[in-house]
């Protein structure tokens, strides 16, 4: 399981991201992984658009519960 990952604002638009997912992914179906599924908050725009260029799509909405 892949908790969270980032790459620094300063750093962005550079490929670490995408080499860092390459690089997750692949360690992820050697080991027998067969999906991969993430989370990410709508309002995060330039995460939604770089996981879509990457193939990800929206399985359906997440929303978080408060009290």
């Amino acid at each position: 399981m892949i908790f969270n990952t980032g790459v620094a604002e300063t750093r962005r638009r550079r490929g670490y991201g995408s080499a860092l997912l390459a690089a997750m992914l692949a360690h992820a179906g050697a080991a027998g992984a067969g999906k991969a599924y993430l989370q990410v908050a709508a309002e995060n725009t330039g995460a939604v658009e770089f996981y879509t260029q990457l193939g990800f799509q929206e399985a359906y909405p997440y929303w978080y519960r408060t009290q």
